[in-house]
């Protein structure tokens, strides 16, 4: 059987939690190093969770986007993993602030304009 790695590349899931289950495969990176794998075609896939499917889109947390179209552009497969409580019916109409969710910018700074954005929509391919 072929060696598996695994690389939690988020900063807002419980990393801790995964290193305990999944202890002797588990390498810990920021984001932006997966966007950089993804891009070099160092992954044979990318697979993230999803915090919601709205319209036809995920829903996920910030980096997501740039993740997907690292991954597309060097050939990767890109799957997200949700349950189905987490895809909003079509009659459902939000508004981009309710499903992006700005934030307080004081979360992050009160020194500099600060976007303090949570979420961001990536198309769904295929």
């Amino acid at each position: 059987m072929p060696a598996v790695k695994i690389d939690n590349l988020s900063s807002r899931i419980p990393r801790e939690e995964l290193k305990s289950m999944l202890a002797d495969i588990l390498e810990a990176h920021t984001d932006a190093y997966g966007i950089s794998l993804a891009a070099r075609g160092e992954l044979d896939a990318v697979i993230v969770g999803a915090d919601a499917i709205y319209k036809g889109m995920l829903v996920n947390k910030v980096g997501t986007y740039a993740l997907s179209a690292a991954a597309e552009k060097s050939g990767v497969e890109f799957t997200a993993v949700l349950t189905t409580d987490k895809v909003f019916p079509e009659d459902i109409e939000l508004s981009e602030e309710e499903i992006m969710q700005f934030h307080d910018p004081k979360e992050i700074t009160e020194k500099a304009k600060v976007i303090n954005l949570y979420f961001e929509m990536v198309e769904i391919r295929g």
